[in-house]
């Protein structure tokens, strides 16, 4: 590559501190949180890669797991001495997790899925990009190389439509129960609006 672009790549620090804070608090997170596309490469800092891995494997070991706090979590990862230097010893640990103290309300779930999401899409493809200017300056088989790029680019914007899809059902089951419990007893009330998520649409 000529020149590297000298911004960091996308990431949001509070969206990734949310998935650990929640993940820390609800023993249902993890589910919930795949359940909307969610996978623990969304992560880009590497701190929150490493506790989100950490907490992870805790809840495993422990079903049902109970309460993880900072205390339990601290006495964990005293025990992976690699893993706590990783995060950058116990002072970055305590700092991580005041940070997350703010971010673990559960009905901000799909915002912050959303904005990791985005963010990890927009690495992919500055990499993928960074990968065929690469390979292009090198003289590499120009062919293979977009193949590549493109089955790259498509496997991104397949995950995108999938979630999409996954969503649409999602809203779809929800209206049709609603409108089932509108007609119970055998007198039709309200029907309930069909709301798509879309806004130009649900108006």
């Amino acid at each position: 590559i000529t020149e590297m672009d000298p911004r960091p790549l996308p990431h949001n620090e509070h969206s990734e501190s949310y998935a650990v804070g929640i993940l820390m608090a609800y023993d249902s997170a993890e589910s919930e949180l795949r359940a909307r596309g969610f996978t623990p490469e969304w992560l880009h800092i590497a701190k929150f890669a490493t506790l989100w891995r950490v907490l992870s494997d805790f809840r495993a070991r422990h079903q049902p797991a109970g309460e993880i706090n900072a205390v339990t979590l601290l006495s964990e990862l005293l025990a992976q001495k690699e893993t706590l230097a990783e995060i950058g010893g116990a002072s970055a640990l305590t700092e991580s997790l005041q940070l997350t103290l703010c971010m673990m309300e559960p009905t901000h779930i799909d915002h912050h899925v959303g904005v990791l999401k985005a963010c990890y899409l927009r690495r992919q493809s500055i990499l993928t990009a960074a990968r065929l200017e690469s390979a292009a300056y090198d003289g590499a088989d120009i062919d293979a190389t977009l193949a590549e790029t493109v089955n790259s680019l498509g496997t991104l914007a397949a995950g995108t439509v999938a979630t999409r899809i996954q969503n649409g059902k999602a809203v779809l089951h929800e209206f049709l129960a609603d409108l089932q419990t509108s007609y119970e007893g055998g007198t039709p009330a309200e029907a309930p609006a069909f709301k798509t998520g879309i806004p130009e649409l649900d108006e």
